[in-house]
This record gives C-alpha cells, structure tokens and sequence, in this order.
C-alpha cells in the first residue's frame, strides 16, 4: 500500500493516490514539501489536502495547487474528483 497505506511520490508535485485497507477509517499524514506543510487525510471517500504555504499537489494525473483553506476530493470508483 505504499507510503503508510497512501501512495506519494515527488514529481513537479506532490502526488496523492490514496489506496489504504477498507479496514482503516481514515489515515492523516503530514509532510514538508519544498518548504511547505502538508496535510493530507484520507477517509474512505474522502480526501483533504491542506498546505501552508501553497504548494503544488497532484491527485490522480490532475495538478491542483492546495493552500491554507485545503482542497477536497470525493472518491468516484478509482478515482477522486475535486468538491472544493
């Protein structure tokens, strides 16, 4: 499952694919990427990222660019769509 059951990896941005057990209830990570704190939780259908200062992020093949206010994503099958 990757990166403590999320995959992230560094590319041009932070990417975010999370794919933790359906057994987990949710899995909150925070990072620093090139300078920035991120957050980043997982629930079973829902995904926020925060980052203070903004930073790039990617989820799926899509960029986005997370700040303070943080992005949601709502899972749609294998893949996450953007609800803020």
């Amino acid at each position: 499952y990757g990166l403590v059951g999320s995959e992230m990896c560094i590319r041009d941005s932070l990417h975010v694919d999370p794919r933790h057990p359906p057994a987990w209830s949710g899995l909150d990570v925070r990072v620093t990427y090139r300078g920035s704190r991120v957050r980043v939780r997982t629930e079973p259908s829902l995904l926020t990222i925060h980052a203070d200062p903004p930073a790039a992020v990617s989820v799926g093949s899509a960029p986005y660019t997370a700040g303070p206010a943080g992005l949601q994503f709502s899972a749609r099958g294998p893949n996450w769509e953007v609800i803020t």
